[in-house]
């Protein structure tokens, strides 16, 4: 009887041990690194993956810690307000598909580089923004934008937004 890769590794222990020595190997050698990076780039720069990281990015403690608030929703959540918001811009824009950014509303992107020794920040990249930078990651607080648009909002908080509009209008600027 001739048994299958996962059934010879499931009941044959010198096989498993062979396996798992084999692969530690390779991962560590130049060509499986190279592999592994081709395909974390890859799925880095996608858009499920790139959304995903930018998700748990919110969940993160140490970001926790520096804003001082944890977020009152959940990861699930982040994505049917996602969804939601990706339908509301399809309803406002037939012609696109709704990955737009809420503020100045043009497409986002999913860019990331990785390997040049420097981060580099792309604007149209997409973003997860708290509306009201007093409150929490939570449901109705959430705007999707590009990143450019939220490190220009980064500390301004609604009363400021409103003050500076009622002094544009005051001088006739609005």
């Amino acid at each position: 009887m001739v048994l299958t890769y996962k059934e010879k590794y499931n009941t044959d222990p010198e096989f498993r041990e062979r396996e798992k020595k084999r692969r530690i190997k390779y991962n560590n050698s130049d060509h499986g690194r190279a592999v592994k990076l081709a395909h974390n780039m890859a799925y880095g720069n996608s858009e499920h993956g790139y959304i995903t990281n930018c998700i748990s990015s919110v969940f993160k403690p140490s970001s926790c810690k520096k804003r001082g608030l944890w977020p009152a929703i959940t990861k699930a959540e982040i994505w049917n307000e996602l969804e939601k918001h990706k339908s509301d811009m399809k309803n406002k824009y037939p012609e696109s598909d709704g990955n737009l950014c809420i503020y100045c509303e043009n497409p986002w992107t999913y860019k990331r580089t990785v390997g040049t020794g420097k981060r580099v920040k792309h604007q149209t990249n997409f973003s997860i923004d708290r509306i009201d930078n007093n409150k929490t990651y939570q449901v109705g607080n959430l705007g999707f934008c590009c990143s450019g648009c939220n490190d220009r909002k980064h500390h301004a908080t609604l009363e400021l937004m409103e003050n500076v509009l009622r002094v544009a209008k005051e001088k006739g600027l609005k």
